[in-house]
């Protein structure tokens, strides 16, 4: 019969666990062949699979650091139900009741008894045998999906471990005195027993009573466990603001010199509207404090030396080239705080292809905090050193400045449109636009381009300063945090190609 990881789904009863030790007691009786049956043993809950990081809580300053006290979990519908409704697609039902569905998995709390590997049939045929009522599903399930063996096999505790016939229950580390540590033999010593299925065992590192060793059992050679090695998930692009989040420390020995040490730290998310940079902010920043020219902090001396200077316009462009890097890749966050008004600050380490034509790092440190975008607070040139560097977005070698609108038009919109699709798409639904204002050639050029060929309207604006041009990308996803995010990934496009854009997102 064909071995394979299966699990069995119970409804979360008490009488489940019993059920479970005698659906595996039944299982062994079954097998006419006792030495073929070697595997591992795993149970829990059915835990959410889209649950996410929204708020941290940090104590008053204690021995020099901040301690995490509190985080808060949120799990959106629509992130699980899709997780759910993936991990349901992968599996081979050899038995399932009609109640067992994906809005169940995600609304209904399920027992697992996962197998690492044994005969979907077999199984089928203990259950069946053991009269469970709480049974509602019996499936295989592929180990080397990701989600699959993450809900199924690895968030799981490890219960019983089959091998050869018999069952193991309990386990210790063994003491020189047994000697047990010749080549060979198990680090472990075993005992089988009845044990509650509630008692200490695999589910706690310290045991009641003596834990017998019987030596012939420990030389037993275990069944493998599950691997992880070929596992591969398409990854969900997450908001810069979110990323940062979870890269938190437990505890933080950094406290803003404007942070008050004596008061508890906390930052929480705000909406997504809020959790991406703001490439205007950042153009000003750099402007009015990284390459000004005299500023007693000097580091528009390093910018010069690679080539970027305020007055060539490069301020611009480099605030879209640092606000993209953000939005590129899982980046990483360094030097991570929070303060007591409910901020949170972290650092990136950005390599930038340089006027000169060479690669450089450009340390760059942000703040979030709620009711604004993501502010870039500095950025200078850092030597070369050993830290993760983010790469920022770089437009196609096709995309020149002597391409036409069209092929830069189209590069723009896929950009967005893959970037918005690979978010979790959460929230409440919304429209959003691109306005271009006319302050600059390039900007004007684009939108009089726009109004001819896309049929885009203009209209005269107050708040952005005079006449804009409306640009409605053609997205395929309603949620407010996809909408954000392929505006967002639109804006930093058109930034490298020299145009500059606002974004404008409402509820729908």
């Amino acid at each position: 019969m064909q071995q394979r990881p299966v699990v069995i789904f119970f409804r979360a009863s008490d009488d489940a666990p019993w059920e479970a030790k005698r659906i595996l007691s039944k299982l062994v009786n079954l097998s006419t062949d006792g030495d073929a049956l070697n595997f591992r043993v795993k149970a829990g809950l059915l835990m959410p699979l889209g649950s996410r990081l929204n708020s941290v809580g940090y104590s008053a300053r204690v021995g020099g650091e901040r301690h995490l006290e509190r985080h808060e979990l949120v799990t959106p519908y629509q992130v699980e139900l899709e997780a759910k409704g993936h991990l349901f697609r992968c599996l081979e039902f050899a038995h399932r009741s009609q109640s067992f569905t994906v809005e169940s998995m995600v609304g209904v709390s399920y027992y697992c008894l996962a197998f690492s590997s044994t005969s979907l049939d077999l199984v089928r045929e203990a259950a069946s045998q053991a009269g469970s009522h709480d049974v509602v599903a019996i499936a295989g399930f592929p180990a080397d999906d990701f989600l699959c063996f993450t809900a199924l096999w690895d968030w799981l505790l490890l219960a019983y471990i089959v091998v050869q016939g018999f069952v193991l229950e309990a386990i210790q580390e063994t003491v020189a005195d047994f000697g047990l540590s010749q080549e060979g033999l198990n680090d472990y010593a075993w005992s089988p027993g009845e044990r509650p299925w509630n008692s200490p065992g695999f589910f706690s590192n310290e045991f009641e009573g003596h834990v017998l060793l019987e030596r012939r059992l420990s030389e037993l050679p275990l069944p493998p466990d599950l691997s992880a090695t070929k596992l591969f998930r398409r990854k969900k692009v997450a908001s810069p603001a979110r990323i940062a989040l979870r890269q938190l420390p437990g505890e933080i020995d950094k406290i803003n010199r404007r942070d008050d040490p004596e008061r508890p730290g906390h930052f929480e998310l705000d909406e997504p509207l809020w959790q991406w940079p703001d490439p205007e902010q950042a153009y000003r920043k750099i402007e009015d404090y990284c390459l000004k020219v005299g500023h007693p902090e000097r580091k528009w001396e390093g910018f010069a030396r690679i080539g970027f200077l305020s007055h060539y316009g490069d301020g611009r462009y480099l605030a879209y080239l640092l606000c993209s890097a953000l939005l590129c890749s899982d980046f990483t966050a360094y030097d991570m705080k929070v303060s007591a008004d409910g901020t949170l600050e972290f650092s990136v380490n950005v390599m930038v292809a340089c006027r000169t034509g060479e690669f450089r790092n450009i340390w760059t440190a942000w703040n979030a905090k709620p009711g604004r975008p993501i502010a870039l607070s500095s950025a200078y040139v850092s030597p070369p050193g050993g830290r993760v560097c983010s790469k920022p977005l770089s437009p196609p070698g096709r995309i020149s400045e002597s391409a036409s609108w069209d092929d830069r038009y189209a590069w723009v919109e896929g950009a967005a449109r893959k970037y918005g699709n690979a978010v979790s798409g959460e929230g409440l639904c919304a429209v959003g636009w691109l306005w271009l204002p006319h302050d600059d050639s390039a900007t004007k050029s684009f939108a009089a381009w726009c109004r001819r060929n896309k049929g885009q309207f203009t209209f005269k604006r107050k708040k952005y300063g005079g006449m804009v041009t409306q640009l409605n990308l053609e997205l395929t996803f309603l949620s407010m945090e996809q909408i954000v995010a392929s505006l967002r990934m639109a804006q930093a496009c058109l930034g490298m190609l020299g145009v500059r854009s606002i974004v404008d997102v409402r509820y729908d």
